[in-house]
């Protein structure tokens, strides 16, 4: 009946949500991470990883996927010497 498809509705919802903030706190403590690192003075591999974590979590938001040739980009400029 419509009351229960209305009641599915808002519980999917509802899920989305959810979903959707944790993708977001997930980010905020993956840059937290590279933040503190880079402060820290950590190789710039360590950096990248926690990077590409927070473009991981951002990309469930989106659907869009941190693709290799990306990553490489940013691991180029933090390289020196290359």
């Amino acid at each position: 009946d419509l009351h229960s498809l209305r009641r599915r509705q808002r519980q999917m919802c509802i899920r989305d949500s959810v979903r959707q903030a944790d993708a977001v706190k997930r980010a905020i403590e993956y840059m937290r991470s590279a933040l503190d690192a880079m402060r820290a003075g950590m190789t710039p591999d360590i950096v990248l990883t926690e990077t590409e974590g927070a473009m991981s979590a951002l990309g469930e938001l989106s659907g869009r996927t941190v693709r290799e040739d990306v990553t490489n980009r940013i691991f180029q400029r933090f390289c020196v010497g290359k």
